[in-house]
Parts: structure tokens; C-alpha cells; sequence
């Protein structure tokens, strides 16, 4: 299992960022040193949990949902250690360290 410590720990959608906000809403992933990624849509009304394995190797950040197994591949960069940003299917997304 491949990581990169700079990406443990709980980040949240920079609803600041258009695209993040129009694409996103407010939504949260904490990565875990086990592997695990918590992906979490907050709803208005309820929240979405959705659990996945992960790795990280470069500037590339594998996930799979073992309940629906299939691997998505996503390019990310951390301009700061604060700042995150994912780029998935030519869409954008920014997420803030919480």
C-alpha cells in the first residue's frame, strides 16, 4: 500500500472555488493511515458515507469501493500543506485541511 503522509487527515470542499462548489457542495474525505478514505456528501437533510480504499503514488491517487469494486484513477497536487487539489474527468476541485 502506497501513501503520501501529506494527504492524512480530514479535508473539506473550498466552497470558495466555483467549480468545487457548483460540482461538490459541501463535502468532506478524511484519508486514514490504514488506507481507508471517508467520503462524506452533507446533505441538507442527511449525510452521504461513502467508504474506499486508497492509494497514492506520485501525483496519483487510486481509489476503490470494495461493496463496487472498480478503480478510479485521480491526478492531485498539494500547492500548500493546507491545500489540496484534484483533478478528475478534466474537472477541478480544491479541498482545505480541516
Amino acid at each position: 500500500m502506497r501513501q503520501d503522509p501529506r494527504l492524512l487527515g480530514k479535508w473539506s470542499t473550498d466552497i470558495s472555488d466555483p467549480t468545487t462548489r457548483e460540482k461538490y457542495g459541501r463535502a468532506s474525505m478524511e484519508f486514514r493511515q490504514d488506507g481507508m478514505l471517508v467520503y462524506t456528501a452533507h446533505g441538507k437533510d442527511r449525510d452521504q458515507v461513502i467508504l474506499l480504499d486508497y492509494e497514492a503514488d506520485g501525483s496519483v491517487l487510486t481509489t476503490n469501493q470494495p461493496s463496487a469494486p472498480r478503480e478510479e484513477r485521480t491526478h492531485y497536487e498539494l500547492p500548500s500543506r493546507d491545500y489540496l487539489v484534484l483533478s478528475f474527468g478534466g474537472i477541478r476541485s480544491c479541498f482545505t485541511r480541516v
